[in-house]
């Protein structure tokens, strides 16, 4: 969602509009060994400062977003549904990164309020499908 909702719109400048596409591919890459790799160079973020200027970029970019609540809203939501907590924030960094610049903060950080609906009570009727849909018992 994230990754579509920052695709560069076809009236901005081709070079631009090029040289973002550029930018958000690198950082919010659509293939698993381009992210491996990402993760990879981020788990020492500070070996990496053109990496850290870009994600700065993207965190720019996506603070004045013109749809920034409604994307907020779906970061809260994945945040809570996924159960992210501090732990995740400390150990992924690109992830950490657009959270905090979506939802404006490290609230989703906070845990309980962020608790996970794996974590609820009756979960043990919860069937996760190959197909990642979930049925109940």
């Amino acid at each position: 969602v994230i990754r579509k909702a920052l695709e560069p719109d076809t009236s901005t400048p081709f070079p631009v509009r090029r040289a973002f596409d550029g930018l958000r591919a690198e950082i919010l890459p659509n293939d698993t060994i381009k992210s491996a790799a990402l993760k990879a160079q981020c788990s020492d973020i500070d070996k990496h400062p053109e990496l850290k200027a870009k994600m700065e970029t993207l965190k720019e970019v996506i603070t004045h977003h013109p749809q920034k609540e409604k994307l907020a809203e779906i970061a809260l939501q994945f945040a809570r549904e996924a159960g992210l907590t501090r732990l995740k924030g400390e150990t992924d960094y690109v992830l950490s990164n657009v959270l905090d610049g979506l939802i404006g903060d490290g609230s989703w950080r906070a845990g309980p309020a962020y608790e996970s609906y794996l974590n609820k009570p009756g979960v043990d009727r919860v069937i996760t499908t190959v197909d990642g849909l979930h049925m109940q018992r």
